[in-house]
């Protein structure tokens, strides 16, 4: 039996009990009823009464009709469900194919004090409630007594009934080979739908000894037999347990490795192929950058143009502004130095027009600018070639140094003097004290270096 449950993240992680208040009441608990009708199942879901916002609870359950005493059909009728734990006494209207009500769950007391024996203690009302819901009885306490299952705790009873940890359920996992299964793993079984026959095909597929916590990541990350075969047939090797949930968890398919294939990349590692589609390597990305004119890349070649984001379109519009021929390594350093068309055509329009890759990305890497060449010319540097503007930038020869450096006094030097006076540490304050040194008087350029030079 499956729970529809409104709280299932709670009951996931082993918290409903403790999450979810029920309207406990001495031995009993009240709440609303809504029934589905369907031949000889009724499905009835179960939750808090109407306008009691301080216990919200809701959880569904499939019955047999001949579970109840009578089922009678009317607008104001009565009818019961027994169980070991309690009984269920329920009011309402009931048509053809539903019904709903408010229902009153009664605590069976012997069962409570039997239970109380077998040293579980006073339990609160609703987990009784789930274990009638679920048929448990003492008979199903005996049993796991009988297969080690004692002092379990409130709330991982609770999850027993919840998620229907039957007795057969156990066994069937013992007859597999899971003689120990702790109750915490039993119920994550259920909770994730773990079955004998899931077990079993997982065994068919020749994973034979695997761990519970194993089984249970081929479950989570939907591991099946069909995948299992499809892969296989493809020539993948299923014997690689983490490979198989890898290329699951990341949506790699049969037909996705096929595409690779065609496009020529026959001998590509597992490793390669999670790589590929990590990265979002399709079919249609490699077919549009062999008809930008790389066809004979590489897995590697692909993977690296991929991780750093070079499409057709980024070149074919680098070579629009006049760069053909590119290569593959060229490509690449312009998109991670970020030499774009933009920036190509930008630096055009200030001058250079006749400029190789390699004074482009030397540019670039030192962060000249078409603004800084703007700013720099501003200042009386009309033709200034790239090699001095990398310089400038190089040892951080700035408009602004050059205008405190005239403030200074010293106006109209070669730039090759600025260069230097960066390189030896000469700024405002220190030609303010050289000049002082010298009773007013401005010393050459040269010689303000040369004090800078000998430690002055």
């Amino acid at each position: 039996m499956k729970k529809v449950l409104i709280l299932i993240i709670f009951i996931a992680s082993g918290l409903y009990a403790n999450s979810i208040n029920y309207d406990d009441k001495d031995g009993k608990v009240e709440g609303s009823w809504v029934a589905k009708i369907e031949k000889e199942n009724v499905k009835i879901r179960f939750g808090s009464l109407d306008g009691d916002h301080r216990h919200n609870w809701s959880f569904s359950e499939k019955f047999k009709k001949s579970d109840f005493d009578d089922l009678p059909v009317g607008s104001d009728v009565n009818f019961s469900l027994k169980r070991g734990a309690g009984n269920f006494i329920f009011e309402g209207r009931v048509k053809e194919n539903s019904g709903m009500g408010v229902f009153e769950f009664v605590v069976n007391e012997d069962f409570a004090t039997n239970l109380k024996k077998e040293g579980y203690g006073r339990l609160k009302d609703h987990v009784y409630l789930h274990f009638a819901v679920n048929d448990f009885d003492m008979e199903y306490f005996s049993k796991l007594a009988k297969l080690g299952y004692t002092d379990i705790p409130q709330s991982k009873l609770v999850s027993l009934a919840i998620f229907d940890v039957s007795i057969y359920f156990i066994n069937e996992m013992k007859s597999l080979g899971f003689d120990n299964l702790s109750i915490s793993k039993l119920i994550e079984f259920r909770i994730h739908g773990i079955s004998a026959e899931y077990v079993k095909s997982l065994q068919d597929m020749g994973f034979s000894d695997l761990s519970p916590s194993e089984i249970l990541s081929c479950k989570i990350h939907g591991i099946s037999k069909e995948y299992a075969q499809e892969m296989s047939n493809i020539g993948f090797d299923n014997s690689n347990l983490q490979d198989l949930i890898s290329y699951k968890i990341h949506g790699i398919s049969a037909e996705y490795v096929k595409s690779l294939r065609n496009l020529g990349f026959d001998g590509l590692s597992n490793d390669d192929i999670l790589s590929f589609k990590i990265h979002g390597i399709t079919k249609d990305y490699v077919e549009e950058l062999k008809k930008a004119g790389y066809s004979n890349l590489s897995s590697s070649e692909i993977m690296s143009f991929k991780i750093h984001g070079i499409s057709a379109r980024f070149i074919k519009e680098v070579e629009s502004m006049g760069l053909s021929g590119i290569g593959k390594d060229d490509i690449i350093a312009m998109k991670i130095h970020g030499i774009s068309a933009r920036y190509i055509k930008e630096i055009k329009e200030a001058g250079f027009s006749n400029l190789n890759l390699d004074e482009l990305k030397s540019m670039k890497i030192h962060g000249v600018t078409p603004s800084f060449i703007k700013e720099f010319r501003a200042l009386g540097f009309e033709g200034t070639d790239i090699d001095e503007l990398v310089s400038v930038r190089i040892h951080n020869v700035t408009p602004h140094f050059i205008e405190s450096i005239a403030e200074a006094g010293y106006e109209n030097l070669e730039l090759d003097d600025y260069i230097s006076l960066r390189i030896h540490n000469v700024n405002k304050k220190f030609i303010e004290r050289v000049i002082r040194f010298y009773e007013g008087e401005k010393p050459p350029i040269d010689k303000v270096i040369s004090l800078a030079i000998h430690g002055l």
